[in-house]
């Protein structure tokens, strides 16, 4: 198993973890214990309100397309960089000047996903505070308290990754990786698309 092919599994290990997470802090009204009726049961799905049911699909839906484009910036970097601990962090800096198409693409991609992360916050902003509002009128106590908060813990912390993780790539203009741990940055061309020993340059790249 090379290099490209661990760092795939564990991205996506941590994707699969991440995900199931978020989920649960988008779709707030389904996960929140609410009280409903004159008997103050335990509310059902179908005693859910449709409009904020549709508000935290959407919600759920911007997040599945910020780990669309998440995804694929994070495979391309895989593919098309590397992470060379006996190198500086700041390597790229210089060594991608030799790549300018490797370059221009790296920009478009952590580009294209700040500008997802931030569509994404304003999104996750107006549900949550459209559902606390909608989950506080059916409040359960520490029923509805302790999901409620840890959900919105997550998903901050999610989003607050994903803006740093955009922002300082386009910033620094590196690649860091929105997955592997330790902040690790991407910080050499990958050796199966480094040029020749005669120069001759490879200017394939997705």
């Amino acid at each position: 198993m090379d290099a490209d092919t661990k760092q795939r599994i564990q991205s996506g290990l941590i994707f699969l973890l991440e995900f199931y997470k978020v989920l649960m802090g988008t779709l707030l009204i389904i996960f929140v214990p609410q009280r409903c009726g004159d008997d103050r049961h335990l509310c059902t799905v179908g005693e859910s309100e449709t409009t904020y049911l549709v508000v935290n699909g959407i919600s759920c839906l911007m997040m599945l397309q910020l780990y669309y484009t998440e995804l694929r910036r994070e495979n391309w970097c895989i593919k098309y960089l590397d992470i060379d601990p006996t190198v500086p962090n700041n390597n790229l800096d210089t060594e991608i000047e030799q790549y300018p198409k490797y370059k221009e693409r790296m920009l478009a991609i952590n580009t294209s996903y700040r500008r997802r992360a931030v569509v994404c916050t304003i999104t996750q902003v107006a549900n949550i505070l459209m559902s606390s509002a909608y989950i506080g009128f059916r409040w359960a106590g520490t029923m509805s308290l302790t999901p409620l908060v840890s959900y919105v813990i997550l998903m901050a912390s999610k989003l607050y990754n994903t803006y740093f993780v955009s922002t300082a790539s386009i910033k620094k203009e590196r690649a860091f990786s929105a997955y592997l741990t330790i902040s690790k940055t991407y910080n050499t061309i990958d050796a199966d698309f480094k040029k020749s020993a005669d120069g001759a340059s490879v200017e394939t790249y997705v």
